[in-house]
């Protein structure tokens, strides 16, 4: 393996495994990584990344390991992994050592290994030279910075583990979710005939003449003349003013279904209308439950929904973007269960049809993983002279302060631009770049303010507290994000989508103009979101009741280059959270190189 390259992943790796919970990277003492050979592979051990240091004599790590098959020849790619160890401690303050004694491994996993038979023969080879008895030591001033940093900085990012609006619907249903109060803006610039909401999670139009709304629902439209209570009804035929739908991208699927047929009475669904982030807990029928066997649980079957029901308490549990909620009934009210989750969910036999659930229920090694998941970054070495970033204002720019920082945000940008002691900074798709003037010229930067990873968690600017620079070169720049950046937060020892918050205007400063930005990432409810062990992050589901923009109403985002509002179904995960029709892919042929 190519020398730089790999001392440039080791650092990308490193510095993520010491980033949960919000520390920072130590740097990698001179004698890590440490190498070892087996018959069938070449094996390298990180520096451990200490997380606890319990009276200073037994420590918890996580380290990263890279296994490469030797029969390959040089051209084959380190595959990486990660494991987690307990150990007793000595101190060695003479020569500033920590010796890490008799050990025990509870997690060795690697991500990318597809095969079981070739996962399990790298466990045992990383097993046999990584024995019990063999001496580890890290430097006394690692375990130090690591443990004043977390006594400093905490080992939790803030998270809301509140309930939103929890609705329940045993026929077919619909969520309407705004963010706020509903908001229009004209189809077409200067024609305010017909108009659209742009935070909500369906497509809805407001003919102006004879304010009507209407709403493409999945294959057919509805109508109404109030859009809180209703009642929404087919519609025969839609009115003149749809015919100015503009003829590009943003309103291909809306434009298509202007044909659609009427919806038979029947068919249409009961239609829920929230004006905040909100879950929908949608039964086919009655709820029908079946045993969990080994356990005091019932799963009920008829959902797409993960909802339980514990016989011996008798209630009823949900779980929404890594949170647990429970209820006496399926219709609420519902309140916390994060904290205090009965152990029977534990118990849960991994092969369970529900079996995904595990990755939300602390102590389970399914937990550990999807903690090492979101610790890994992705990275790339981005080209200093090819890296570009082009930033436009809705109007002139706008900075807004953050609470309890000196740093400042612009508020009318899709982009993330900040500003710190004079300087401008914008963090695109994984980069950070920097700038004399807020609309640029812009350049890659190796160097990020501190004042940036000191942005709080309950604001929405938040996640790019994730995206960090590795290393660098005159010509290039390593960078990397860990799952933050894409809204899948480590709190509470558990990985959870979002971080709850929603009140728009809570962080806006009552700039209510520019609030069209959306933010999913940052609410976590009201995506149906689901934690998927083989995608190694959140997916949405649900897309017939949480609409074609779920989100929590990030339906349509504001675009400044072209004075329009880009639409299309947001993603989530550690990919990130993007319009569909535009892929997230932060490593572009243009400006970086997948490393």
């Amino acid at each position: 393996m190519n020398q730089k390259r790999e001392s440039i992943i080791v650092a990308a790796i490193l510095t993520s495994f010491a980033m949960v919970g919000g520390s920072r990277a130590i740097e990698a003492d001179d004698q890590w990584p440490q190498s070892y050979e087996t018959p069938a592979y070449e094996i390298a051990i990180y520096q451990p990344q200490v997380y606890e240091w319990e009276d200073f004599k037994r420590a918890k790590a996580r380290v990263a390991i890279a296994v490469k098959a030797k029969a390959g020849g040089d051209e084959t790619r380190a595959t990486f992994g990660a494991m987690m160890v307990e150990a007793n401690t000595v101190t060695d303050f003479d020569e500033r050592v920590v010796h890490f004694g008799d050990r025990e491994v509870s997690v060795l996993r690697f991500p990318e290994v597809k095969s079981p038979e070739e996962t399990m023969a790298m466990e045992r080879a990383v097993r046999s030279v990584l024995t019990p008895s063999r001496p580890v030591q890290v430097s006394l001033d690692a375990m130090m910075a690591n443990l004043e940093r977390s006594e400093i900085e905490g080992r939790e990012i803030e998270v809301n583990l509140a309930p939103p609006p929890i609705f329940y619907s045993s026929e077919p249903a619909i969520l309407v979710m705004f963010i706020g109060e509903p908001a229009f803006e004209a189809v077409v610039k200067g024609s305010p005939t017909l108009l659209f909401a742009r935070n909500t999670n369906w497509d809805v139009l407001l003919d102006v003449n004879t304010g009507t709304y209407y709403m493409l629902a999945g294959d057919f439209w509805l109508k109404t003349a109030d859009l809180k209570t209703g009642p929404w009804a087919p519609v025969i035929k839609l009115p003149a003013s749809f015919d100015k739908l503009p003829r590009d991208e943003n309103w291909k699927d809306v434009r298509t279904a202007l044909s659609a047929p009427a919806a038979a009475a029947a068919d249409v669904p009961k239609v829920i209308t929230s004006f905040s982030p909100a879950e929908l807990i949608l039964t086919d029928g009655e709820p029908s439950m079946s045993p969990i066997f080994g356990t005091k649980l019932m799963v009920v079957g008829n959902t797409d929904a993960d909802v339980f029901f514990l016989t011996t308490g008798k209630q009823y549990y949900f779980l929404a973007a890594g949170r647990w909620f429970r209820a006496q009934q399926l219709a609420g009210p519902w309140s916390t269960a994060t904290e205090d989750l009965p152990e029977e969910f534990a118990r849960i036999p991994e092969n369970h049809s529900h079996a995904s659930v595990l990755a939300s229920v602390s102590g389970t090694p399914e937990a550990d993983e999807a903690v090492i998941l979101a610790s890994i970054p992705t990275t790339a070495t981005v080209n200093r002279n090819s890296a570009s970033v082009e930033v436009r204002y809705d109007g002139d720019p706008e900075f807004v302060g953050i609470q309890n920082s000196t740093i400042k945000y612009a508020a009318n940008t899709s982009q993330d631009v900040f500003l710190v002691d004079g300087i401008y900074y914008c963090c695109h798709q994984g980069v950070w770049f920097a700038a004399r003037t807020p609309s640029g010229t812009w350049l890659v930067v190796d160097n990020v303010p501190k004042k940036i990873y000191s942005i709080p968690s309950n604001h929405p600017k938040h996640n790019v507290t994730y995206v960090h620079v590795y290393d660098s070169t005159p010509t290039t720049v390593q960078v990397g994000y860990t799952a933050g950046y894409s809204g899948a937060y480590v709190a509470r020892g558990l990985v959870m989508f979002g971080l709850g918050w929603w009140a728009v205007d809570s962080w806006n400063d009552h700039h209510h103009h520019h609030s069209h930005y959306p933010r999913s990432y940052w609410y976590g409810y009201g995506c149906g979101a689901h934690y998927s062990w083989q995608g190694g992050g959140y997916y949405r589901s649900g897309y017939r009741y949480y609409g074609p923009y779920g989100g929590a109403g990030g339906g349509a985002a504001y675009n400044p280059w072209t004075g329009t509002y880009a639409r299309g179904a947001y993603r989530y995960g550690p990919s990130g959270s993007a319009y569909a029709r535009a892929a997230y892919n932060p490593w572009t042929d243009t400006s970086a190189g997948r490393v």
